[in-house]
């Protein structure tokens, strides 16, 4: 989740601007590019294996029914709360920089026309797109829930979990999952899967994220094969990182290119390299206890939520200013977590807001003997 908020602060200093997006004349760089590229090609990726590993995990843990009804308090309220609430917040820095950025059209009554009639059109469901298909995914896993002691059904999932096995343990197995991913993205006409904040589903995008969903459900099936990616860490980032350099600069460079089709086919094999390669990482980096990561944990749901008009309204607010061009960027993201972070713990952790969002948190106990008079 944190790394949206770097993805959305380099929007502003890429060197080939993003439509609608803040872009600051004062200071672009290739570099944001693929900065931009190279978090965009395994971050929602990754984000929808994980869900699909902790559903099953609920799933089992608490059952059908219950599964349901934690699932419309976590995800469903929050969405329509912050489609009602959150989302005309978001979409007001946008509308104010398309409004003030042009010589010709510099009307605060525009503006506030602009704002009216933005507000009561639809306008899509800004940075919230990814709750909208991962609620998506919890009908579609339930529907096939349903189905789970047909016979047919045991025996699929019999000859899923033999080869399921088989690509963790042995890496090359691994390429029967990026032909797939590569199928999947000739439907696209970009050569990355954008966001999509429309209203109506996009079946190819359903079914994109649901292929990671869907090897994060395994996953758990599997789960007592999870150290073994622990000893490819360095060989997935490796060859992701090498794969990321030469399909950016090769769909970039304007002179030495591939045909899409064996773009799409290295982006593949990229996207999987990478997320399975930071999978092994944060195995291997995080497996034991750790307080003030467990606190950036439970607060990220939250900054992701708020991240959005604090990061464009700061992409704005810096264009033109005496900052150096150099430091905007991070001083965009230490702004924007700093935010998140404090109105996490003293707005939301511990509040109503909180309990929806992830459950009760208990404020630590302070004995009496501890407190200083």
């Amino acid at each position: 989740m944190i790394l949206g908020v770097f993805l959305h602060a380099t929007i502003a200093y890429k060197a080939y601007p993003q439509p609608v997006w803040p872009h600051d004349p004062d200071y672009q760089s290739i570099g944001y590019d693929y900065l931009y590229f190279f978090i965009h090609s395994f971050r929602m990726e990754s984000f929808y294996l994980i869900a699909g590993f902790f559903a099953r995990l609920l799933w089992l843990r608490i059952g059908t029914d219950k599964f349901i009804i934690h699932r419309i308090k976590r995800v469903l309220i929050p969405f329509v709360a912050c489609v009602l609430i959150l989302v005309p917040i978001t979409i007001t820095p946008f509308i104010y920089y398309r409004e003030f950025s042009s010589t010709q059209i510099n009307s605060w009554s525009l503006f506030i026309s602009s704002m009216r009639t933005s507000f009561t059109s639809w306008n899509g469901m800004a940075h919230l797109w990814f709750l909208y298909y991962l609620m998506m995914m919890y009908t579609v896993m339930m529907l096939f829930l349903n189905f789970r002691n047909n016979q047919k059904v045991i025996e699929i999932k019999a000859f899923i979990d033999r080869w399921f096995v088989s690509t963790i343990k042995n890496p090359r197995s691994i390429w029967i999952i990026i032909m797939i991913n590569f199928g999947i993205l000739l439907t696209f006409e970009t050569l990355l899967v954008d966001a999509y904040t429309g209203l109506f589903p996009q079946w190819n995008r359903l079914l994109y994220y649901g292929l990671f969903f869907g090897y994060g459900w395994l996953l758990h099936k599997q789960v007592d094969y999870l150290d073994l990616y622990k000893t490819r860490v360095k060989l997935n980032l490796t060859v992701g990182f090498v794969l990321s350099l030469m399909v950016f600069y090769l769909s970039t460079n304007g002179q030495y290119t591939l045909p899409d089709i064996l773009l799409k086919l290295l982006i593949s094999a990229q996207t999987w390299t990478l997320v399975i390669g930071f999978l092994g990482l944060f195995l291997l980096a995080f497996s034991n206890e750790n307080k003030p990561l467990r606190f950036i944990s439970d607060s990220s749901y939250w900054l992701y939520l708020i991240h959005m008009p604090i990061v464009a309204w700061m992409q704005i607010l810096l264009i033109g200013s005496s900052v150096p061009v150099e430091f905007r960027f991070l001083l965009i993201n230490t702004v924007t977590i700093a935010i998140a972070l404090v109105t996490y713990r003293y707005l939301v952790r511990y509040t109503f807001i909180g309990r929806v969002l992830h459950g009760k948190r208990n404020k630590p106990y302070m004995s009496p003997s501890k407190v200083t008079v």
